[in-house]
Protein backbone atom coordinates (compact mmCIF):
# COMPACT_ATOMS: atom_id res chain seq x y z
CA UNK A 1 0.00 0.00 0.00
CA UNK A 2 2.89 2.44 0.69
CA UNK A 3 4.64 1.89 -2.39
CA UNK A 4 1.69 2.22 -4.36
CA UNK A 5 0.43 6.05 -2.45
CA UNK A 6 4.52 6.87 -3.22
CA UNK A 7 3.58 6.09 -6.71
CA UNK A 8 0.41 8.07 -7.11
CA UNK A 9 1.56 10.83 -4.92
CA UNK A 10 4.51 10.96 -7.79
CA UNK A 11 1.86 12.01 -10.02
CA UNK A 12 -0.43 14.00 -7.40
CA UNK A 13 2.78 16.29 -7.42
CA UNK A 14 2.64 17.62 -11.02
CA UNK A 15 -1.11 19.03 -10.72
CA UNK A 16 -1.68 21.90 -10.20
CA UNK A 17 -3.86 23.99 -7.53
CA UNK A 18 -4.48 25.50 -4.50
CA UNK A 19 -6.53 27.88 -2.23
CA UNK A 20 -5.00 30.18 0.51
CA UNK A 21 -5.87 32.71 3.28
CA UNK A 22 -4.42 34.08 6.27
CA UNK A 23 -4.34 34.74 9.82
CA UNK A 24 -6.92 36.23 12.85
CA UNK A 25 -9.31 38.77 13.67
CA UNK A 26 -11.86 39.26 15.88
CA UNK A 27 -15.22 38.27 13.78
CA UNK A 28 -17.81 40.65 13.93
CA UNK A 29 -21.06 38.16 12.89
CA UNK A 30 -19.53 34.70 14.34
CA UNK A 31 -17.06 35.49 16.95
CA UNK A 32 -13.20 34.12 16.62
CA UNK A 33 -13.60 31.07 15.05
CA UNK A 34 -12.72 27.54 17.37
CA UNK A 35 -11.50 25.91 14.19
CA UNK A 36 -9.07 28.61 13.78
CA UNK A 37 -5.65 27.72 12.55
CA UNK A 38 -3.92 30.97 12.91
CA UNK A 39 -0.64 33.15 13.28
CA UNK A 40 0.29 36.62 14.45
CA UNK A 41 1.39 37.95 10.95
CA UNK A 42 1.66 41.75 11.77
CA UNK A 43 -0.50 42.20 8.52
CA UNK A 44 -4.32 42.63 7.90
CA UNK A 45 -5.58 39.15 9.06
CA UNK A 46 -7.18 37.23 5.97
CA UNK A 47 -9.44 34.20 5.87
CA UNK A 48 -9.82 30.88 3.97
CA UNK A 49 -13.68 30.28 3.80
CA UNK A 50 -14.55 26.56 3.11
CA UNK A 51 -18.26 25.68 1.44
CA UNK A 52 -19.76 22.88 0.61
CA UNK A 53 -20.91 19.30 1.61
CA UNK A 54 -19.39 16.40 3.83
CA UNK A 55 -16.24 17.20 1.62
CA UNK A 56 -15.83 20.52 2.52
CA UNK A 57 -16.23 18.73 6.49
CA UNK A 58 -13.95 16.73 6.18
CA UNK A 59 -16.33 13.87 6.98
CA UNK A 60 -14.61 10.31 7.44
CA UNK A 61 -16.34 6.92 8.33
CA UNK A 62 -16.11 5.00 11.51
CA UNK A 63 -14.13 8.27 13.25
CA UNK A 64 -15.62 9.83 16.49
CA UNK A 65 -18.77 8.36 16.18
CA UNK A 66 -18.96 8.95 12.09
CA UNK A 67 -18.34 12.85 13.05
CA UNK A 68 -16.39 15.13 11.05
CA UNK A 69 -12.81 14.66 11.64
CA UNK A 70 -10.39 17.42 11.19
CA UNK A 71 -8.00 16.14 9.07
CA UNK A 72 -10.22 17.34 5.62
CA UNK A 73 -8.57 19.36 2.29
CA UNK A 74 -9.71 22.63 4.15
CA UNK A 75 -7.25 21.60 7.36
CA UNK A 76 -4.80 20.16 5.34
CA UNK A 77 -4.46 23.19 3.20
CA UNK A 78 -4.02 25.26 6.16
CA UNK A 79 -1.18 23.47 7.08
CA UNK A 80 0.47 23.10 3.65
CA UNK A 81 0.05 27.17 3.09
CA UNK A 82 1.50 27.88 6.56
CA UNK A 83 4.49 25.48 5.73
CA UNK A 84 5.06 27.91 2.81
CA UNK A 85 5.02 31.14 4.85
CA UNK A 86 1.59 31.56 4.28
CA UNK A 87 -0.57 31.84 7.70
CA UNK A 88 -4.35 32.22 7.39
CA UNK A 89 -7.50 31.34 9.92
CA UNK A 90 -10.28 28.81 8.98
CA UNK A 91 -13.44 29.02 8.90
CA UNK A 92 -15.41 26.16 8.03
CA UNK A 93 -18.99 26.35 6.68
CA UNK A 94 -19.52 23.04 5.67
CA UNK A 95 -22.53 20.97 5.94
CA UNK A 96 -22.97 17.49 5.39
CA UNK A 97 -25.69 15.74 3.03
CA UNK A 98 -25.50 19.79 1.38
CA UNK A 99 -26.80 20.28 -2.15
CA UNK A 100 -26.46 23.19 -4.63
CA UNK A 101 -29.94 23.82 -3.31
CA UNK A 102 -29.89 23.54 0.30
CA UNK A 103 -26.81 26.05 0.11
CA UNK A 104 -29.17 28.49 -1.04
CA UNK A 105 -32.74 27.49 0.75
CA UNK A 106 -31.46 25.88 4.12
CA UNK A 107 -31.56 27.42 7.62
CA UNK A 108 -28.62 26.37 9.70
CA UNK A 109 -26.85 23.36 9.51
CA UNK A 110 -27.55 19.84 11.61
CA UNK A 111 -24.03 18.37 9.96
CA UNK A 112 -21.69 20.86 10.37
CA UNK A 113 -17.49 20.11 10.62
CA UNK A 114 -15.71 19.81 13.78
CA UNK A 115 -15.19 23.36 15.47
CA UNK A 116 -16.97 24.85 12.47
CA UNK A 117 -18.72 28.67 12.21
CA UNK A 118 -22.08 28.43 13.11
CA UNK A 119 -25.02 29.85 11.41
CA UNK A 120 -28.22 29.25 12.60
CA UNK A 121 -31.34 31.35 11.14
CA UNK A 122 -28.88 31.79 7.82
CA UNK A 123 -28.37 29.46 4.82
CA UNK A 124 -24.98 28.53 4.34
CA UNK A 125 -24.40 30.95 1.29
CA UNK A 126 -26.31 33.76 3.40
CA UNK A 127 -23.62 33.04 6.33
CA UNK A 128 -20.67 32.98 4.20
CA UNK A 129 -21.55 36.25 2.12
CA UNK A 130 -22.48 38.22 5.77
CA UNK A 131 -18.95 36.88 7.07
CA UNK A 132 -17.37 38.04 4.12
CA UNK A 133 -19.06 41.94 4.57
CA UNK A 134 -18.25 41.77 8.10
CA UNK A 135 -14.48 41.15 7.07
CA UNK A 136 -14.24 43.86 4.25
CA UNK A 137 -10.50 43.02 2.30
CA UNK A 138 -10.33 40.20 4.66
CA UNK A 139 -10.59 37.13 2.82
CA UNK A 140 -7.80 35.25 0.61
CA UNK A 141 -9.45 32.40 -0.48
CA UNK A 142 -12.58 30.35 -1.26
CA UNK A 143 -13.04 27.23 -1.42
CA UNK A 144 -16.41 25.33 -2.77
CA UNK A 145 -17.14 21.41 -2.83
CA UNK A 146 -20.73 20.87 -3.71
CA UNK A 147 -23.05 19.10 -6.00
CA UNK A 148 -22.52 15.12 -4.83
CA UNK A 149 -25.56 14.71 -3.35
CA UNK A 150 -27.29 16.50 -6.67
CA UNK A 151 -26.43 13.43 -8.61
CA UNK A 152 -25.67 10.51 -5.92
CA UNK A 153 -28.70 8.60 -6.28
CA UNK A 154 -27.25 7.37 -10.14
CA UNK A 155 -26.25 4.22 -8.93
CA UNK A 156 -26.14 2.71 -12.45
CA UNK A 157 -24.65 6.06 -13.84
CA UNK A 158 -26.92 5.64 -16.91
CA UNK A 159 -26.82 8.89 -19.43
CA UNK A 160 -30.67 9.40 -19.01
CA UNK A 161 -30.43 9.42 -15.21
CA UNK A 162 -27.08 11.64 -14.62
CA UNK A 163 -28.69 14.17 -16.64
CA UNK A 164 -32.18 14.10 -15.01
CA UNK A 165 -30.64 14.56 -11.70
CA UNK A 166 -28.91 17.65 -12.68
CA UNK A 167 -31.80 18.98 -14.37
CA UNK A 168 -34.15 17.99 -11.14
CA UNK A 169 -31.77 19.45 -8.84
CA UNK A 170 -31.06 22.50 -10.95
CA UNK A 171 -27.67 22.43 -10.42
CA UNK A 172 -26.14 24.54 -13.07
CA UNK A 173 -28.74 27.38 -12.19
CA UNK A 174 -28.00 26.77 -8.24
CA UNK A 175 -23.87 26.89 -8.92
CA UNK A 176 -24.23 30.40 -10.76
CA UNK A 177 -26.29 32.06 -8.17
CA UNK A 178 -23.63 30.81 -5.94
CA UNK A 179 -20.96 31.48 -7.37
CA UNK A 180 -22.54 35.19 -8.10
CA UNK A 181 -23.27 35.89 -4.72
CA UNK A 182 -19.80 35.06 -3.28
CA UNK A 183 -18.46 37.55 -6.45
CA UNK A 184 -20.40 40.34 -5.69
CA UNK A 185 -19.70 39.94 -1.93
CA UNK A 186 -15.53 39.56 -2.48
CA UNK A 187 -15.17 41.29 -5.60
CA UNK A 188 -12.86 40.01 -8.74
CA UNK A 189 -9.30 39.47 -6.54
CA UNK A 190 -10.17 37.26 -4.26
CA UNK A 191 -9.38 33.60 -5.58
CA UNK A 192 -12.33 31.36 -5.83
CA UNK A 193 -11.82 27.62 -6.26
CA UNK A 194 -14.53 24.88 -6.89
CA UNK A 195 -13.20 20.95 -6.98
CA UNK A 196 -14.74 18.22 -8.57
CA UNK A 197 -15.09 14.55 -7.17
CA UNK A 198 -12.96 12.11 -7.57
CA UNK A 199 -14.58 9.11 -9.26
CA UNK A 200 -14.64 6.60 -6.33
CA UNK A 201 -17.30 4.33 -7.90
CA UNK A 202 -14.60 2.99 -9.83
CA UNK A 203 -14.64 0.95 -7.03
CA UNK A 204 -16.96 -0.93 -8.43
CA UNK A 205 -14.56 -2.78 -10.77
CA UNK A 206 -13.97 -5.12 -7.80
CA UNK A 207 -17.48 -6.62 -7.93
CA UNK A 208 -17.88 -8.58 -10.77
CA UNK A 209 -20.79 -8.68 -13.60
CA UNK A 210 -22.70 -5.39 -14.28
CA UNK A 211 -20.87 -3.32 -11.31
CA UNK A 212 -18.08 -3.40 -14.08
CA UNK A 213 -19.63 -1.56 -16.35
CA UNK A 214 -21.09 0.96 -14.27
CA UNK A 215 -17.42 1.63 -13.04
CA UNK A 216 -16.85 2.16 -16.90
CA UNK A 217 -19.66 4.38 -16.72
CA UNK A 218 -19.23 6.62 -14.42
CA UNK A 219 -15.97 7.56 -15.61
CA UNK A 220 -17.50 8.44 -18.67
CA UNK A 221 -20.43 11.16 -16.77
CA UNK A 222 -18.21 12.67 -14.51
CA UNK A 223 -15.87 13.90 -17.58
CA UNK A 224 -18.67 14.56 -20.26
CA UNK A 225 -21.63 15.37 -18.05
CA UNK A 226 -21.09 16.28 -14.32
CA UNK A 227 -18.00 18.27 -14.57
CA UNK A 228 -18.81 20.07 -17.70
CA UNK A 229 -21.91 21.17 -15.52
CA UNK A 230 -19.39 22.21 -13.36
CA UNK A 231 -17.50 24.23 -15.58
CA UNK A 232 -20.86 25.51 -17.05
CA UNK A 233 -22.43 27.15 -13.67
CA UNK A 234 -18.81 28.57 -12.78
CA UNK A 235 -17.71 30.30 -15.39
CA UNK A 236 -19.67 33.57 -15.41
CA UNK A 237 -18.51 34.31 -11.91
CA UNK A 238 -14.40 33.72 -13.08
CA UNK A 239 -14.32 30.48 -10.48
CA UNK A 240 -11.67 28.06 -10.91
CA UNK A 241 -12.86 24.57 -11.50
CA UNK A 242 -10.10 22.15 -10.01
CA UNK A 243 -10.39 18.79 -11.49
CA UNK A 244 -10.12 16.54 -8.86
CA UNK A 245 -11.29 13.17 -11.13
CA UNK A 246 -8.95 13.88 -13.83
CA UNK A 247 -6.22 14.59 -10.84
CA UNK A 248 -6.59 11.39 -9.29
CA UNK A 249 -6.14 9.03 -12.42
CA UNK A 250 -9.89 8.67 -12.84
CA UNK A 251 -9.80 9.10 -16.80
CA UNK A 252 -6.30 6.61 -16.71
CA UNK A 253 -7.12 3.78 -19.36
CA UNK A 254 -8.56 0.43 -17.84
CA UNK A 255 -5.65 -1.43 -19.49
CA UNK A 256 -3.35 0.63 -17.57
CA UNK A 257 -2.21 -1.89 -14.51
CA UNK A 258 -0.96 -1.35 -11.36
CA UNK A 259 -0.83 -3.71 -8.16
CA UNK A 260 -2.13 -2.95 -4.81
CA UNK A 261 -2.85 -5.45 -2.04
CA UNK A 262 -4.84 -7.50 -1.43
CA UNK A 263 -6.55 -6.89 -5.05
CA UNK A 264 -3.74 -7.89 -6.87
CA UNK A 265 -3.31 -6.66 -10.04
CA UNK A 266 -5.80 -3.64 -11.00
CA UNK A 267 -6.38 -1.00 -12.83
CA UNK A 268 -4.43 2.37 -11.74
CA UNK A 269 -7.94 4.26 -11.53
CA UNK A 270 -9.15 1.48 -9.59
CA UNK A 271 -6.33 1.39 -6.73
CA UNK A 272 -6.40 5.06 -6.83
CA UNK A 273 -9.24 5.54 -6.14
CA UNK A 274 -8.78 2.88 -3.31
CA UNK A 275 -5.98 4.12 -2.07
CA UNK A 276 -7.97 7.86 -1.79
CA UNK A 277 -11.12 7.19 -0.86
CA UNK A 278 -13.15 4.60 1.35
CA UNK A 279 -15.04 3.10 -1.64
CA UNK A 280 -13.66 -0.04 -1.95
CA UNK A 281 -13.41 -1.53 1.63
CA UNK A 282 -16.31 0.23 3.28
CA UNK A 283 -18.74 0.83 0.61
CA UNK A 284 -18.00 4.88 1.62
CA UNK A 285 -17.75 7.85 -0.79
CA UNK A 286 -15.85 9.95 1.80
CA UNK A 287 -11.78 10.43 1.27
CA UNK A 288 -9.47 8.73 3.50
CA UNK A 289 -6.77 11.04 4.99
CA UNK A 290 -4.60 10.61 2.24
CA UNK A 291 -7.44 11.33 -0.36
CA UNK A 292 -8.27 14.73 1.56
CA UNK A 293 -4.32 15.73 1.36
CA UNK A 294 -4.42 14.97 -2.04
CA UNK A 295 -6.92 16.96 -2.98
CA UNK A 296 -5.29 19.67 -0.47
CA UNK A 297 -2.27 19.36 -2.65
CA UNK A 298 -3.99 20.32 -5.56
CA UNK A 299 -5.54 22.87 -4.93
CA UNK A 300 -2.12 24.35 -2.82
CA UNK A 301 -0.59 24.56 -6.57
CA UNK A 302 -3.31 25.89 -7.72
CA UNK A 303 -3.71 29.15 -5.54
CA UNK A 304 0.08 29.84 -5.75
CA UNK A 305 -0.26 29.51 -9.97
CA UNK A 306 -2.72 31.97 -9.33
CA UNK A 307 -1.44 34.53 -6.93
CA UNK A 308 2.23 33.49 -7.70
Amino acid sequence: MRGTTRFLASQWRTALLVSIVLASVTSILFGASASAHSHDSGVTPQYYLSLGDSFAQGFQPGFHGDAETDNGFSDKLVGLLAQNGTTMTLENFGCGRATTNSMLTTLGCPHLAANATQYPGLTQVQAVVAFIEGHPNQIGLITIAIGFNDFNHCKDFSRGCVRSALTNSNMVNNLEAISSQLRAATGSAVPILAITYPDMFLGEWLTVGHARSVALRSVVMFKEVINAAYEKGYRASHVIVVDITSDTNAYQPISSLTTLAPYGVIPLSVATECTLTWYCLKHDVHPRDAGYLSIAQLLYHRYYELVG
